[in-house]
């Protein structure tokens, strides 16, 4: 018998025919990111990966959003060590890489908001829905921040180098119609229909021969691969920079 679902304080993992359903649980915060929803999160999606009776990955959001970004009020409250910071900036990317390099398909729902990592994280999904009254951006610029989960490469790759670089550098907000334009995201769906819809697609991939379906979404990320971790690791990087250049002005 598989292992059951670990319990989280921030994260909720159920599991129903082949399918782990992860929810972002800090309804109050508007699912903001701290340190222990990463942790969390990560450790969900590892569990989820390594589970053989699973068979598709459905992220969520719980409450009135997806993830609102970062939780800025507790990042201005942390004393990072320099090691500590970059350990919690690799936690961050190593989302992207449990949600797109491990052979399992991977699906979300959006409703409300989905900004900054959050919003990557619709683009690290295979398949992403988005309610009709959803918005997402990415307002890492206008912090004087740096993108994450390999957006810097999957949003200009996807959408084009000039329409990407005016997303990223204008933090300007994005609905479902130009979502759609884009070939963001897969389908938009009523924001009251969104669980269902993520439940019904979420068990329709699932239902596929397991190996066959990690061996077409190996093939189809095999040709990038190299560019999603060199985007990873560049990400951390500025990451890391911004933000210490940010601390020693005070402004963090």
């Amino acid at each position: 018998m598989n292992a059951r679902p670990p319990k989280y304080a921030s994260v909720v993992l159920e599991r129903e025919d082949h399918v782990a359903t992860v929810s972002l649980n800090r309804p109050e915060k508007l699912n903001a990111m701290n340190r222990i929803l990463i942790a969390e999160l990560i450790d969900a999606l590892r569990f989820a990966n390594r589970d053989p009776d699973i068979h598709a990955i459905a992220l969520r959001g719980m409450g009135r959003a997806f993830c609102a970004g970062d939780d800025l009020d507790e990042l201005k409250a942390q004393d990072f060590t320099e090691a500590a910071l970059e350990a919690s900036l690799a936690d961050l990317q190593h989302v992207t890489r449990q949600l797109m390099l491990q052979g399992k398909p991977t699906i979300c729902a959006v409703q409300g908001w989905a900004v900054g990592g959050a919003f990557s994280w619709v683009l690290n999904c295979d398949v992403a829905l988005w309610g009709e009254g959803a918005v997402g951006f990415l307002p890492e610029m206008r912090h004087g921040l740096f993108a994450s989960g390999a957006a810097t490469f999957l949003l200009p790759a996807r959408a084009g180098h000039g329409w990407a670089l005016d997303v990223m550098t204008s933090s300007r907000k994005l609905d479902a119609r130009e979502m759609m334009e884009k070939s963001l995201i897969a389908r938009v769906v009523p924001d009251r229909d969104l669980d269902n819809a993520l439940a019904e697609d979420a068990k329709r991939l699932a239902a596929f021969p397991p190996a066959a379906m990690r061996a077409y979404k190996n093939a189809l990320i095999a040709p990038i691969r190299g560019a999603i971790e060199q985007a990873l690791e560049i990400e951390l990087q500025e990451c890391r920079r911004v933000i210490l250049a940010l601390r020693a002005r005070g402004d963090v």
